[in-house]
């Protein structure tokens, strides 16, 4: 299954959760209140956490049959108004734990509202403040290999930072900021815990020990969408938006970092937001025209 937020805007389902069905083609919708945005899914499979920019909040569903359980409160900053998820994500091993990004709308920076961990709908103490005076903006934001390390990354000034934080009972705390680790903005990052390494849209892959770049990918058309998988030894990318020719998506070795072949993506509607893995050889990608795009076949293994 993947699940998909779908916004009030959109022809049909709107203001779902909606869940394709791979196996079928089929899709089913769940309503899931005004404005659902990012998603995330713990580990176990027991929940899906949705983002409610409508209402200001999180709501949880109880998976496989999208039961809706807690919402959660974000807050609202006092200048600026309601927090909605930026970004969101579930502790590895912990169901009940989330990280969120506080974002504030008509603002920039909208990372202004820091880093949050939830327990259920309990907020932690501490938080990892938002933009200020030292200037972290926590635009996205990864779990390490445990519920105790978090990655974060600037997108949307110059620093182009890269942040770990630690995580404990009492909350979030920045331990360190690693300016400059990124080579351009509007892209995101990934953990594989299998390398134990963190990825970025942009080609380049850093040490979250040290910060320290341990190399770039040599993208032939530029930064995209992209999606490591070590188990495969391969990184994919989607450079559809940078390529002056035919749509591509490229695969890269894991451990050279060579270039191991590419496709035209001829099929793909608009630009690509995200782009995830399925399956034994499937990847997905989520276009700006509202389309998913399944590719599969013998380009993933």
């Amino acid at each position: 299954m993947i699940y998909l937020s779908v916004p009030s805007t959109a022809a049909r389902n709107a203001n779902t959760i909606s869940v394709l069905d791979l196996a079928t083609a089929s899709i089913t919708a769940q309503f899931a209140a005004s404005e659902p945005d990012v998603l995330a899914i713990s580990d176990d499979s027991q929940y899906l956490y949705a983002g409610i920019d409508g209402s200001a909040s999180v709501q949880r569903f109880i998976l496989p049959g999208l039961q809706p359980d807690i919402s959660i409160p974000l807050g609202a900053d006092p200048f600026f108004g309601p927090y909605y998820a930026l970004d969101l994500q579930v502790a590895p091993g912990a169901p009940h734990t989330t990280a969120v990004s506080l974002g504030g709308s008509d603002v920039i920076p909208r990372a202004i509202g820091g880093i949050a961990i939830f327990d259920d709908a309990t907020a932690r103490p501490t938080k990892a403040a938002g933009f200020g005076p030292s200037g972290e903006t926590y635009d996205g934001i990864v779990w390490g290999s445990s519920a105790a390390a978090l990655f974060a990354f600037d997108n949307e000034d110059d620093s182009l930072a890269f942040y770990v934080l630690s995580v404990d009972s009492a909350g979030v705390t920045l331990t360190h900021d690693y300016p400059n680790a990124f080579s351009r903005l509007g892209r995101s990052i990934h953990y594989d815990p299998g390398t134990g390494f963190v990825y970025g849209d942009d080609g380049s892959i850093l040490n979250p020990a040290n910060g320290q770049s341990l190399g770039t990918f040599a993208l032939r058309a530029g930064s995209g969408p992209m999606v490591p998988d070590s188990a495969l030894n391969t990184a994919f990318f989607d450079t559809s938006s940078y390529t002056s020719g035919s749509p591509l998506l490229e695969s890269f070795d894991m451990t050279t970092l060579s270039p191991i072949t590419s496709i035209p993506l001829t099929e793909l509607a608009g630009n690509p937001q995200r782009m995830i893995r399925w399956g034994s050889n499937g990847l997905a990608i989520c276009d700006d025209n509202g389309r998913i795009n399944l590719i599969g076949g013998n380009f993933v293994h």
